[in-house]
């Protein structure tokens, strides 16, 4: 019997069960009609900081930011920021290419996690690549037991964005000074 189960009979304990440790497994790659997610490589890391634009992060967050001063402290920052990171690519002339990434953060497993989405290029927005991004990533959050309730934090002032994660079923639940703050319930779904 190895070390990490113990036999029950028709039931089969892990040391998880035993410790009351909840795991979740995310899909290494989903895809829906020529847009796939695919999680986020050591090898991705050079060609995401180089889309990774100091306006973009002024325009999602309203922080005043001047980008990063390497490669590293990009690859740092987004492994602290974020438990799990997927890239957003498009299939164009039989090459897929990167037009944004998803990554949560804030993960109470089987509870809640919080999600943030950005698509680089304006050019690359209203194609209706993140709702395809967003709704695979809710029906693997709600197959695989992730999570049960998604939130998202959007500037007051972003209506584009406020709009469109009310069109995908988020309703707003609470605001600070400059953020509303929404969530989708996966049960109700």
């Amino acid at each position: 019997m190895p070390w990490m189960s113990l036999d029950l009979g028709e039931r089969r304990l892990s040391i998880h069960d035993l410790l009351r440790v909840r795991m979740v497994s995310f899909k290494p790659r989903m895809e829906d009609s020529g847009l796939t997610l695919r999680q986020c490589r050591l090898r991705d890391l050079r060609i995401l900081y180089s889309l990774f634009a100091p306006e973009i992060s002024l325009e999602a967050s309203g922080a005043e930011f001047k980008g990063f001063g390497s490669s590293f402290s990009f690859a740092r920052w987004l492994m602290v920021a974020f438990q799990a990171v997927y890239l957003i690519e498009v299939e164009e002339s039989d090459e897929h290419r990167i037009i944004g990434f998803a990554g949560f953060y804030n993960m109470k497993i089987g509870r809640s996690l919080w999600l943030s989405l950005t698509i680089f290029n304006p050019e690359d927005r209203r194609k209706g690549y993140g709702r395809k991004a967003i709704e695979l990533l809710l029906n693997s959050f709600g197959k695989s037991g992730a999570a049960e309730t998604v939130y998202a934090g959007v500037l007051k002032t972003n209506e584009p964005s406020l709009r469109f994660l009310g069109k995908l079923g988020f309703e707003i639940c609470g605001n600070d000074e400059g953020r509303f703050f929404l969530l989708k319930n996966l049960k109700r779904t």
